[in-house]
């Protein structure tokens, strides 16, 4: 059994570092969190994106054409036609109020442009 113990000796510091080796590195792992991203908003009606699109275009009233002036509600050729006239007659508009002027503009079609034109 002398002739033994050494070897007995080495084995159990080999097993007491292996087992002290395990011990750390299962209580020393790595924490992982899970991370995910929020959910995307649903989209309930295609409507309210060309509305969106059509509201980040506005359009300059002193460069428009009768074209770009039609695209806007309640505005066919003739208004256009007249606003276009205005425009070269008076020099153009200084601010979006004045489309006021415009024969065949009133409160209520102002009320649905304004947010859709500029004048510069």
């Amino acid at each position: 059994m002398k002739k033994n113990l050494p070897f007995i000796i080495t084995m159990s510091i080999f097993a007491i570092a292996c087992a002290a080796i395990t011990l750390f590195t299962i209580k020393h792992e790595p924490q992982y969190v899970r991370v995910t991203e929020p959910p995307l908003p649903e989209i309930t009606e295609s409507a309210d994106l060309s509305d969106a699109f059509a509201a980040a275009e506005r359009i300059n009233i002193n460069t428009a054409t009768s074209e770009e002036l039609q695209s806007l509600s309640g505005i066919g050729e003739t208004i256009a036609g007249r606003i276009i006239a205005y425009r070269e007659e008076h020099g153009g508009f200084l601010y979006i109020e004045e489309i006021l002027e415009v024969s065949g503009i009133g409160e209520k079609m102002y009320e649905n442009i304004k947010d859709l034109i500029f004048a510069e």
